[in-house]
């Protein structure tokens, strides 16, 4: 009789420890979720600023290369008036 109290005794502390491992991970999770919802407007907001930055700069690129682009037509179309201009 006395092993059947004992072993009663065991399975209440198993199920004890069982429920507080549980309890601790079920708060973890919780607190994890809090944890990815607190910081996750605030990385959106950052990823937006660096989305309309890139955009930004590659324009500033594209203006750049087409400023390259005028100024070479700009140097060839001032070499034919000064080939011109010595001839004449």
């Amino acid at each position: 009789m006395e092993i059947i109290y004992i072993l009663f005794g065991f399975l209440i502390l198993v199920l004890v420890a069982i429920y507080i491992v549980l309890n601790s991970l079920l708060s973890q999770l919780q607190n994890s979720g809090n944890t990815i919802n607190a910081y996750g407007e605030e990385y959106m907001q950052q990823r937006n600023l660096v989305e309309q930055q890139s955009k930004a700069l590659e324009l500033i690129a594209d203006n750049m290369e087409e400023l390259k682009k005028d100024v070479r037509d700009m140097k060839d179309i001032a070499d034919v008036f000064y080939k011109y201009n010595r001839r004449a």
